[in-house]
Formats: structure tokens, C-alpha cells, sequence
């Protein structure tokens, strides 16, 4: 029988490193200065379908795009994230008056859960948003589901990387390697013995920039993350054409105008320029009872 397990490892270690706590910490400080609902966490609580006064246990919780709204909805809320600076910043922007439902907890995917105090069936229902970065995916899927009394509910990238635009890679006649992050998931939640059952979340961004320079510099690393081996004159050629095409699509960000899934990051707020076709990605919405 195929291990999916045994697959991912080498599917995640062929990649870039995941970033690690420190990164993060540093990102911290770049969202915006309160939480407001996004797109995507208001799809996601609406597909995560939580019963009144079912308690969360939300993994990767980042700065509360979902720990925030369970809390005001009355939710009791474990929130754990590796990124001290993280869980900083979601408490911060707890309303005074939801504060005694939220609990956070400094915790990474492959750290010893028990150790940490998880107690088996301790929550409802498991979050584990866009936040499953480890080599041991088998692993953390066994985690949630222990720690959840009711079901888990997990996002993970379906198709495209988010980090490229496909608008850019198809107008140079190149495609993304795909991402099968969720294709894995589903596949290891059933050897587990899981019934798991998928939806999709859409997103979009804008992306922003300081100088024209830095913009092109960006578009330029997406090459390569594109299908095939770029290299010699060929990767030249494609660069030029990066650079020519953010050139075409580069405007003042007063002149840009479409709907985010995600808020603005506070960095990113002010500066003078935006790619006037959005990056757009899908996440896949895996759920399973347990």
C-alpha cells in the first residue's frame, strides 16, 4: 500500500524551508493595527459550521484571523501558534469583553503535544488554517483529530503556490509547479480512517510595492517556481519579459481598486505601487469527524 505519510516527506523536504518562529515573529509587527474579518476567515467559520458554545482549538493561529471571531461569537478559544509574537498580537486585539474566553499557548507542530498539556478531546472542534507547515503531516492530522471531540477543520493550498501570480506565468507562456499540499492531506486523513469531505475557499491579494525596482525583482523570483528548468538564455529572455510585463501592469495604487480576501498588512498600506491584476489562489477546506 502507498504510505501518503512516507510521501510527504519528500515532497515537503524538496522544497524551500518553511519559515521559521523568528520570521514570523518579525511578520507580527506588519498586519494591520486591529483585527478586522477578512474574506476567507468569514468563509471559513461559515464552512467550519461551529455549534453555540462549542470550544476551539485553533493551531497556527497567527495574529486571530479566526481565533478573534469565535471569541465574539462566545466561543472558548485554545489558541496556539510558534510565534510568540504572534500570540501577542492576537491578544492584543481580543475585545476587553471576550478576553476570558481566549487561551493561548506557545506550540509547534513537532513539539511533544502531550508534554505541552494537550489533554485528548480538550476541544470541539480543531483549526489548523493554512497553518500545516511540517514534514510529518501524518502526524499533525493524528494531533488535531486527538485533541478535537467533534471534527477538525483544515485549509491547505490546492493547485497554484500562492506565493506566484498564474496571470503572470500564462501571459510568458509558463505554468506553476503545483502545490498538492491538500491532494496529500485528504489522501493520509483517509489512511487514517477518516471520511474526509473538501471545499474550496478562493482568495485574492494585491500585490504592493515601494519602488518599481522592487517590483520587478519580485516578479523576477516567481520564474522560478514555474514548470520546466529555466536557465541560460532562455531564463534571460524570460526575465526581461518579467520585467517588461510589470512595467505594463505597474500602477499607482491610488489607480487599483478590487476586493482582498485578506486585510491589507500594515506595511504594505502606504506604499505607492500595485500590480493592477491580483494574485488570486484556492485553498482546499478538508474536514473530517472524528
Amino acid at each position: 500500500m502507498v504510505d501518503f505519510g512516507e510521501l510527504w516527506r519528500h515532497e515537503h523536504w524538496a522544497r524551500r524551508a518553511p519559515d521559521d518562529a523568528s520570521e514570523w515573529d518579525k511578520r507580527a509587527q506588519e498586519f494591520t493595527s486591529k483585527y478586522r474579518p477578512s474574506g476567507y476567515s468569514l468563509e471559513f467559520l461559515r464552512l467550519a459550521d461551529l455549534k453555540p458554545g462549542e470550544s476551539v482549538f485553533d493551531m497556527g493561529c497567527g495574529a486571530g484571523a479566526l481565533a478573534i471571531p469565535c471569541v465574539e461569537r462566545g466561543h472558548k478559544v485554545l489558541a496556539a501558534d510558534f510565534s510568540s509574537a504572534m500570540l501577542e498580537r492576537c491578544k492584543a486585539d481580543v475585545p476587553a469583553s471576550a478576553a476570558h474566553l481566549l487561551e493561548t499557548k506557545l506550540l509547534a507542530w513537532d513539539d511533544n503535544w502531550d508534554l505541552a498539556g494537550l489533554q485528548v478531546r480538550s476541544s470541539d472542534v480543531a483549526f489548523a488554517s493554512r497553518s500545516i507547515a511540517t514534514a510529518d503531516m501524518k502526524s499533525a492530522i493524528r494531533k488535531l483529530s486527538r485533541v478535537a471531540r467533534r471534527k477538525v477543520c483544515a485549509t491547505l493550498v490546492a493547485g497554484s503556490s500562492p506565493r506566484v501570480s498564474d496571470a503572470f506565468l500564462a501571459d510568458l507562456g509558463l505554468a506553476c509547479t503545483g502545490h498538492p499540499d491538500a491532494a496529500f492531506a485528504f489522501a493520509i486523513a483517509i489512511q487514517l480512517g477518516y471520511e474526509p469531505e473538501v471545499r474550496f475557499i478562493h482568495s485574492s491579494r494585491a500585490d504592493r510595492y515601494a519602488t518599481r525596482e522592487e517590483a520587478q525583482e519580485a516578479y523576477v523570483k516567481m520564474l522560478h517556481f514555474a514548470d520546466g528548468d529555466l536557465e541560460g538564455e532562455h531564463l534571460a529572455s524570460k526575465q526581461a519579459e518579467a520585467r517588461a510585463w510589470v512595467d505594463a501592469h505597474l500602477l499607482p495604487s491610488s489607480e487599483v481598486s478590487f476586493e482582498e480576501a485578506d486585510p491589507v498588512r500594515e506595511v504594505e498600506r502606504d506604499l505607492p505601487f500595485c500590480i493592477d491584476i491580483p494574485r488570486t489562489f484556492s485553498w482546499a477546506f478538508i474536514s473530517w469527524d472524528v
